[in-house]
């Protein structure tokens, strides 16, 4: 006899799934948005000395991105059956909610955002310059940081001396990838073990005793195929 699995859909249901917080109210998600964008042109505002027409135009350009994202939100809300639903229907709703879900914990300012478009048009050239290095710099440090808390992780089971550890973050530093880092979470690990199990074989026995690029091995050769995982869980940017 086969067993029927149901699920119930309630409005709270659909808000925890997709902003990862049962207690949050639409209202809580709208304005943390825009505490992000506040956040964002200020920082770009310090390093790069906006005008006051600049900033008025990017927190429009930012302002559009939530409105646009909220739109989408009510757009799939209506397609999602409230009550009680099986198995099948709770799969195809879990599909549909995926993207939106990953969307929001990527973060809603990427390469395709009005935001970043504007950025593009509304800097001037000297303020470009400032611009692009400090997303570098940015994005360097927190890739760093991650690396080291990867690391930190890793050496639970395989401790690494000082020098070895410096050479392996040293090595994953070499190719930093394109990557979201609005929202960190263990996605980002994996994406560095994915990291290291691109670095050559060689480069890393180098650093390694030959038990430890054993255990090693044994680790990150799982993640060599996690590019599309990455990529579908809005932590690694598709090229």
């Amino acid at each position: 006899m086969f067993q029927i699995y149901l699920f119930l859909f309630i409005d709270e249901n659909v808000v925890s799934w997709i902003f990862g917080n049962s207690s949050r109210t639409l209202d809580e998600v709208e304005a943390n948005l825009n505490v992000v964008l506040q956040t964002r042109i200020d920082l770009i505002a310090r390093e790069c000395d906006l005008t006051d027409k600049q900033r008025e135009t990017l927190m429009l350009a930012g302002q559009g991105d939530i409105h646009r994202f909220f739109n989408d939100y009510q757009t799939l809300r209506r397609k999602i059956p409230i009550g009680t639903i099986s198995q099948q229907e709770y799969q195809e709703v879990w599909q549909d909610i995926q993207p939106v879900r990953t969307r929001y914990s990527a973060g809603l300012y990427n390469q395709s955002s009005l935001l970043e478009k504007t950025i593009d048009y509304v800097l001037e050239d000297h303020q470009r310059s400032r611009y692009d290095a400090f997303v570098r710099e940015r994005r360097q440090r927190q890739y760093e940081a991650i690396v080291r808390g990867t690391l930190a992780m890793i050496e639970n089971e395989m401790p690494l001396t000082s020098d070895q550890r410096e050479k392996i973050v040293a090595l994953l530093m070499e190719d930093i990838p394109k990557a979201n880092y609005h929202n960190i979470n263990y996605y980002h690990q994996y994406l560095v073990l994915y990291q290291l199990s691109m670095v050559p074989q060689q480069k890393l026995q180098a650093v390694l005793l030959e038990n430890e690029w054993e255990s090693l091995g044994k680790l990150i050769q799982r993640f060599q195929g996690y590019k599309p995982s990455l990529i579908q869980n809005g932590v690694l940017i598709d090229d």
